[in-house]
């Protein structure tokens, strides 16, 4: 009995795929028609070319292949005026404890080989094949200071190798690993001394957690002189980078017991990484206080509701907001204290330039109850997104039930309403009513204006905050008619 997959299935399933075409192998003993047909034209990535192995800009790989030339090796004649090399290493960049004595480092990579068809009467075979060969091995390498290798992991290829070299700081040991392809080009069948589906990997022989941050290698902390750099370092603090790529990405396998350590480095052809997905918090979310989700409790956040109301009205049921966010940001600033040095100064700008938010959005809420064309324009805005809501959900209930007349899907919709804001969305639709009410406004002048962003992963409402601030341009314009030298129904109708 065959069940669904889930959606976790489906992705892993093409993930699966994705780089079995890229990358590859389908196989670790794969075979690949080896007639005029080089690995290099199967997979896209992950190899690591012989050494001195020149890009030729005149010709695409492939092109105008002489029989038993795959392309790609260097001659003593016509090299491009450019010359250009592929790759012939790779490697990274990590910090280890100082009391690790060792390391093992692993590298593993694809070896192809071409071979006669053993079947070659088939029907569709070709007479020659590409074999692949699992290569590689596991080196011991112990951690003192200089250079590292060469160092042979596999000696079936004794020309390719592990190099690098170990540095010792006041902090800890910096490594650098690096898998190199020493082998030298041949006039045929060069793909016999490529690399394919590279990776080099490195671990305490205990497999304990011996890798730490690399901004611990450093003697003393890197200032950034760039406030959104110190912002950003803040905000990922807890989130640490165990090892740097070189011409390659890199993975790390984080303790289970402590995430500021790494059990493993790996290099990756392809990286992964997980989003989650995010969910803008709501009037009763768990990071607000008592007083906060009372406040929050006491918001006008239905569309419905808030188009029917006037200026007055819409100020005192938008108020409780800006007085949620207001007791918000001063338990933010009490945090404060638990943080040094820069991320200190980082977080008392970060709140000082939420305070500023803030205001903006108190200004924007005041304006409803003293600009009437702004309140109107405020009302229609939301009675066109709740319209929209409405259809929206109306559409959805009949394609899930065709049978639903237009009356009853209105009717069952009517019953279990869905049209609010959420607190984000009606905030930033707030905070930019004033500019967009007053065309001389500050915040719409060319060297001091101000420009509002909503950024985070899809999903998340943005599009939705847009549309009704969208719906407030268009509207304010047609009521204002002609402001500071422009016509609001000329703008409206474009």
């Amino acid at each position: 009995m065959s069940t669904t997959p889930s959606p976790a299935d489906l992705r892993a399933e093409l993930e699966r795929l994705v780089l079995t075409d890229l990358l590859g192998p389908s196989d670790p003993h794969e075979q690949l028609p080896g007639v005029r047909s080089p690995v290099r034209e199967w997979y896209l990535v992950g190899m690591l070319a012989p050494m001195g192995t020149i890009v030729d800009p005149s010709r695409s790989d492939g092109d105008d292949l002489q029989d038993g030339d795959e392309g790609g090796a260097p001659g003593p004649d016509d090299r491009p005026s450019k010359v250009v090399l592929f790759p012939s290493s790779v490697g990274l960049t990590g910090a280890v404890d100082p009391s690790c004595s060792s390391l093992e480092v692993s590298a593993s990579w694809g070896r192809y080989e071409k071979i006669d068809n053993p079947d070659p009467t088939a029907t569709g075979a070709v007479e020659r094949l590409w074999q692949r060969h699992p290569a590689g091995g596991q080196v011991a390498v112990p951690l003192v200071e200089g250079d590292i290798g060469p160092l042979v992991p596999d000696p079936l290829q004794p020309e390719v190798v592990i190099r690098g070299r170990c540095r010792a700081t006041p902090n800890c040991w910096l490594i650098t690993l690096f898998l190199v392809n020493e082998q030298m080009p041949t006039a045929t069948n060069i793909d016999e001394r490529w690399l394919f589906q590279i990776e080099l990997s490195a671990a305490a022989a205990d497999r304990s957690a011996v890798f730490v941050g690399r901004q611990l290698a450093p003697a003393q902390r890197v200032s950034h002189g760039d406030s959104e750099l110190r912002h950003l370092d803040l905000l990922y603090r807890e989130k640490v980078e165990f090892a740097v790529g070189h011409g390659i990405a890199v993975h790390a396998d984080p303790a289970l017991d402590d995430p500021h350590r790494a059990t493993a480095v790996r290099t990756a052809v392809i990286p992964r990484s997980e989003v989650a997905k995010v969910e803008a918090p709501g009037p009763d979310d768990t990071a607000l206080d008592a007083i906060e989700r009372e406040l929050m409790g006491r918001v006008a956040f239905d569309m419905e509701a808030l188009s029917k109301l006037d200026g007055p009205a819409a100020t005192a049921a938008l108020r409780p907001l800006a007085d949620a966010y207001d007791r918000w940001l001063g338990r933010q600033e009490d945090r404060v204290a638990g943080f040094s040095g820069e991320e200190a100064e980082a977080a008392l700008a970060a709140v000082d330039t939420a305070r500023g938010i803030a205001g903006r959005l108190r200004v924007g809420i005041e304006l409803l109850a003293s600009d009437p064309v702004a309140a109107e324009a405020f009302a229609f805005a939301n009675h066109t997104m709740w319209q929209q809501r409405v259809h929206t959900l109306v559409g959805l209930a009949r394609r899930d039930d065709p049978t639903l007349n237009l009356v009853d899907a209105e009717a069952l919709i009517a019953s279990k309403p869905n049209w609010s804001w959420r607190p984000f969305q009606i905030a930033f639709v707030l905070v930019n009513l004033p500019s967009l009410a007053d065309p001389t406004h500050a915040e719409r002048q060319l060297d001091t204006g101000t420009a509002d962003l909503l950024f985070f992963p899809t999903g998340g409402g943005k599009t939705e905050a847009y549309l009704g601030l969208t719906a407030f341009t268009l509207a304010i314009r047609r009521l204002q008619g002609d402001v500071a030298g422009h016509s609001g129904e000329a703008a409206s109708v474009c």
